[in-house]
């Protein structure tokens, strides 16, 4: 399944509309090496995918292909935007639409003379599923072979043909609205090399002798050498909402790019930019609401929506993994999920800075209002009866929290089955001690269902039930028991 963050991939700098620059641009989206073939390419691949040994390398091919579809919504945005008002026709809304505006010309004019007339006459100002030629798409341009190394290498040639254009639209136009999309593709395509390039190598490919990756010298590009010097040519997200990608196996170590920098999978994806709606276009008669249609849209806005049930999220980007202080690329976080070697389990923090540190001892772990403890690392409420603190664990060990209170020892939430109930051999001090379990002598034992079910013959006087129906004159007080095994042992 795919979803969608309703943000854009990257920041689209405002300058002056220029509709030869997005027909430029249209080259870069619907373009035989654009960027709507190299999602569908990948989401092919991926989808035809046959091995499940080689599911590392599905994983890159398919986390690229999804980041494929960002790009997509990104050029083609920045072509809307590029075209968006153009011929900048300063006119008022209640002017005639057919009379020139103060200090403009006549709406679409321009349309005539540049760019392709199909941005003004066909798509309302907006981006077309085409080349710069005007040249429709096409589903030919795919290549899926089923061949991994064929693929690969056809993929990689795909990323470097791709990023050789886009240079080349970077030298066509100054519009800084054009050239904040052309310098961040041209990184992402080189980001991408660097992938299919390691995949290769893992493969035993000698690819650089085979199909060199060009050199343009983007980094010659201010926008382009300010992205270069954060290392994004260097990082691939996974795009994946449950942590199953395994594409971090490929995607590390030496970049091929040889820039000096370490490959790196371990975000789940970029930040983004807020994403806007573009304004209303009366020359377009785009969206060309009436205002009976407005009153129906605001009937609509005004209506109540169901809450959503987010099974998948909302996720975090970096706060919800737990410190990993030795892990390699496949070590997972320490939640709910995943147990923790020397302790309870801990659920996901809401918050990074509440992770315990990475090289903290037991004492040195986080120490905040939710997770409070007097003398050792802070858990929060355990949601599980079978979370709670093992029997041979010692004090210092177990959580502490204000729901369960102990004076003598560590706190142990309340068990959800009685056999979960203290055991045998643990020491009096040992056991919990809480409001609803209350033994003056011994360990504190839940409500049970049966008055048949007291304990055992063979135990003490004190070890028997002291209620209105089990009676014991000096020892501790035992609520029916729900099943006759789960009584405390002799």
């Amino acid at each position: 399944m795919f979803f969608h963050v309703q943000q854009l991939i990257n920041e689209i700098i405002p300058d002056e509309p220029d509709p030869a620059a997005a027909n430029a641009l249209q080259e870069g989206l619907g373009g035989q090496f654009g960027e709507m073939r190299t999602m569908m390419q990948y989401l092919f691949q991926a989808m035809n995918f046959r091995g499940a040994a080689a599911k590392p390398y599905r994983d890159l091919i398919q986390g690229i292909g999804t980041e494929e579809i960002s790009h997509v919504e990104l050029i083609g945005t920045t072509i809307a935007r590029l075209l968006d008002g153009s011929p900048r026709y300063q006119g008022k809304q209640e002017d005639p639409l057919d009379t020139p505006g103060a200090g403009g010309s006549i709406p679409l004019n321009l349309a005539l003379s540049q760019g392709n007339i199909h941005h003004y006459l066909v798509g309302a100002q907006g981006a077309l599923p085409v080349d710069s030629a005007g040249n429709p798409w096409s589903g030919s341009y795919v290549y899926n072979s089923g061949n991994l190394p064929l693929d690969l290498l056809y993929n990689l040639m795909l990323e470097a043909t791709g990023r050789l254009q886009k240079c080349r639209m970077y030298e066509m136009t100054d519009n800084k609205t054009a050239r904040s999309t052309i310098a961040y593709l041209i990184v992402r395509d080189q980001a991408h090399e660097n992938g299919y390039a390691k995949a290769l190598e893992t493969l035993g490919v000698n690819w650089k002798s085979l199909l060199p990756i060009p050199k343009t010298n983007a980094e010659q590009f201010p926008e382009v050498k300010k992205l270069l010097d954060l290392g994004l040519q260097s990082k691939q997200y996974t795009f994946d909402l449950k942590g199953q990608s395994e594409a971090g196996r490929i995607y590390q170590g030496l970049s091929p790019s040889k820039d000096g920098t370490n490959l790196d999978a371990s975000e789940q994806a970029p930040e983004g930019v807020p994403s806007v709606i573009a304004p209303e276009r009366l020359e377009e008669f785009a969206p060309g609401l009436d205002p009976e249609l407005l009153e129906l849209i605001q009937a609509t806005a005004d209506m109540e929506m169901a809450d959503i049930d987010a099974m998948f999220g909302p996720t975090t980007t970096k706060a919800d993994k737990a410190p990993q202080a030795n892990a390699t690329t496949v070590s997972k976080p320490a939640t709910a999920e995943f147990k923790d070697a020397d302790g309870p389990d801990v659920p996901n923090l809401a918050k990074a800075d509440e992770a315990p540190k990475a090289n903290a001892t037991a004492d040195d772990k986080a120490d905040t209002a939710e997770f409070k403890d007097a003398d050792g690392p802070d858990v929060p409420n355990l949601a599980k009866a079978d979370e709670a603190p093992k029997a041979n664990a010692t004090a210092e060990d177990k959580p502490a929290t204000a729901e369960f209170k102990d004076a003598d020892g560590p706190d142990v939430p309340n068990l959800a089955k009685a056999d979960e109930a203290p055991k045998a051999n643990a020491t009096a001090d040992d056991k919990a001690d809480t409001a609803e379990f209350k033994d003056a002598d011994g360990p504190d034992v839940p409500n049970l269902a049966k008055a048949d079910e007291a304990p055992k013959a063979n135990a003490t006087a004190d070890d028997k039930a002291d209620t209105a129906e089990f009676k014991d004159a000096d020892g501790p007080d035992v609520p029916n028991l729900a099943k006759a095994d789960e009584a405390p042992k002799a």
